[in-house]
C-alpha cells in the first residue's frame, strides 16, 4: 500500500482554499479558531496575461492538483479573466491547450499572413463555448469578477453576475477585447451604457 503524501500548502494564505483531501485523525476533534483569528476570505486575482495566458494556465494546473477551485473567490482581467472562468468551471487544462491548437490549426493560423489579426476574436468565442459546461454561469456567478472597462468613463468593472453561458462569454470577451487586432473591430459592445443601472452586476475596481 502506497503511503499518502502530505497535503502542501504553497502559502500560509492558500490555507483558506479548499483542499482535494484532508485527513483528521479520528482521536482529534475540530476545534474552531478564536473569532479574533479568523482570517479573510482569499480571492485569487489573475492579472491581463496576453500570451502569459498559458503561463497563468499552469499556475491553475498546479493548484487544482492541490485543491477544489470552482468554490474560490476569483477575479481577472484580459486573459486572466478566461483563466478565472475556466479554472471556477475546472475545466482540464489539457483539454483546453488541445481545443486551441485543434481550433488554430482548422484556421490555418500559422499559413496567413496576417496570423491571428482579425480572426483571434472569433476562434476565442467558439473556444469558449466548447469548453465551459452548460452550467458556467451559475458556478462562476458571484464567485469571479471579470474586469471590463467602461466606454466613454473607462471606469473599470467587475461583473460578476451572468445570465447564461452566452452573457458569460460575452462578457469574457469584453474583457479580453484587443482593439482592431482581435476582430477589426475598435470596441467590444457589451451593453455597458446600461450598467449603472444594474448594480447588482458590478464590483468596483
Amino acid at each position: 500500500m502506497q503511503q499518502q503524501q502530505p497535503e502542501r500548502v504553497l502559502l500560509p494564505e492558500l490555507e483558506l482554499l479548499v483542499p482535494q483531501q484532508r485527513v483528521v485523525p479520528a482521536a482529534a476533534a475540530p476545534v474552531a479558531p478564536p473569532a479574533a483569528a479568523v482570517k479573510p476570505r482569499l480571492t485569487l486575482s489573475w492579472a491581463g496575461s496576453g500570451i502569459f495566458f498559458w503561463w497563468q494556465l499552469g499556475a491553475v494546473q498546479y493548484l487544482a492538483q492541490q485543491f477544489r477551485l470552482g468554490g474560490v473567490p476569483m477575479v481577472g482581467a484580459s486573459g486572466g479573466g478566461l483563466a478565472a472562468v475556466l479554472a471556477t468551471c475546472e475545466v482540464e487544462p489539457e483539454a483546453v491547450m488541445d481545443s486551441a491548437y485543434r481550433l488554430a490549426s482548422e484556421h490555418r493560423i500559422w499559413e496567413r499572413p496576417l496570423g491571428l489579426m482579425g480572426t483571434w476574436g472569433g476562434i476565442i468565442e467558439h473556444w469558449l463555448d466548447e469548453l465551459l459546461p452548460a452550467n458556467a454561469a451559475e458556478r462562476c456567478r458571484g464567485q469571479v469578477g471579470i474586469v471590463v472597462t467602461q466606454l466613454p468613463s473607462c471606469r473599470q468593472l467587475a461583473i460578476s453576475d451572468f445570465a447564461d453561458k452566452e452573457d458569460l462569454i460575452n462578457v469574457a470577451m469584453a474583457s479580453a477585447h484587443v482593439p482592431i487586432f482581435l476582430d477589426w473591430k475598435v470596441r467590444a459592445l457589451l451593453s455597458l451604457l446600461l450598467l449603472p443601472f444594474q448594480p447588482s452586476r458590478l464590483q468596483h475596481v
